[in-house]
């Protein structure tokens, strides 16, 4: 005897499924244009800088909190383009560190092709002189870490 219920519940098509997953990850993208911009500065800039993997939970330490209102699903929207002309590519997956995430898996990205995407920040890096101190303070704080971890301070001797 069969003691399961079949499910009336239509099936998604796979490439319906991917087609609308790109319709809403565009949408995203238009509705919060300048917050996906400066993340992917960000993401490119972290990557640019040495960093091997790196994840949207990180590109959000550096664009700050985001507007009320604005749902970090719209970080979605960040990699994507970027991953489709091959300057990034996916490098594994983390568990998000948002409590409001659950622990969910969250894409790690690493940097693919270096003079893409130096190309693309030329290319779409200007913006506002806001943004583009925003994009050079994030270098500057990363590369002052790096030389930090790779040349602690020395202690000066006492007299």
């Amino acid at each position: 005897m069969n003691t399961t219920t079949p499910t009336t519940e239509p099936r998604l098509d796979p490439e319906l499924g991917k087609r609308l997953a790109a319709l809403a990850l565009a949408d995203l993208e238009a509705r919060r244009a300048l917050i996906v911009r400066r993340a992917r500065r960000v993401l490119l800039a972290l990557l640019l800088a040495g960093e091997t993997a790196v994840g949207m939970d990180r590109v959000r330490q550096y664009i700050g909190p985001l507007p009320a209102g604005v749902n970090p699903v719209c970080l979605g929207a960040v990699p994507r383009p970027l991953a489709g002309l091959g300057i990034i590519v996916r490098a594994g997956y983390r568990p998000t560190l948002l409590a409001s995430g659950h622990g969910r898996p969250t894409a790690l990205w690493s940097l693919a092709d270096r003079t893409g995407a130096r190309a693309w920040i030329d290319q779409h890096g200007g913006g506002t002189p806001g943004e583009i101190l925003h994009a050079a303070l994030v270098v500057a704080s990363i590369e002052e870490a790096r030389q930090t971890k790779h040349h602690p301070p020395q202690e000066e001797p006492h007299a």
